[in-house]
């Protein structure tokens, strides 16, 4: 899900529409949790948490299962010395061939010079056509 106004929302909603967006079960726990916190915070009604809750699965292709993807989350996990939530992302990346986009520049600086570093793209720095590369 993309909140307009967020420094670099309008990047990511043209990723979204552009291309096919898969991850991890996990980001369903993870969207949730965001919500919650901002909800929490006074910066969004209840009603608009459920609006969001409903309308988030539509933003995905496809949601794979974790327990299948953590043996690499794991591997990657302890070879960047990296929280392995995010490596779940990483591990489907590396599976589906596919690349992974994140604003997230901890995990892009943990993956520089590893054998995943390929696979990160950052948010910011995607081409204005919203592909990565």
């Amino acid at each position: 899900m993309v909140r307009r106004g967020r420094p670099g929302s309008g990047r990511a909603e043209q990723v979204a529409k552009e291309n096919e967006l898969i991850a991890p079960e996990l980001i369903v726990a993870e969207v949730h949790n965001a919500l919650w916190r901002v909800e929490r915070a006074g910066r969004l009604s209840a009603e608009d948490v459920v609006e969001a809750t409903a309308s988030f699965p539509r933003y995905f292709d496809r949601l794979f299962a974790l327990t299948p993807l953590a043996p690499a989350a794991s591997r990657i996990a302890r070879a960047i010395d990296h929280p392995v939530y995010d490596c779940f992302c990483i591990a489907l990346a590396e599976i589906d061939g596919s690349p992974m986009v994140t604003a997230d520049r901890r995990l892009l600086e943990r993956l520089a010079g590893s054998p995943w570093a390929a696979r990160g793209f950052d948010l910011d720095a995607i081409a204005s056509d919203g592909g990565p590369g």
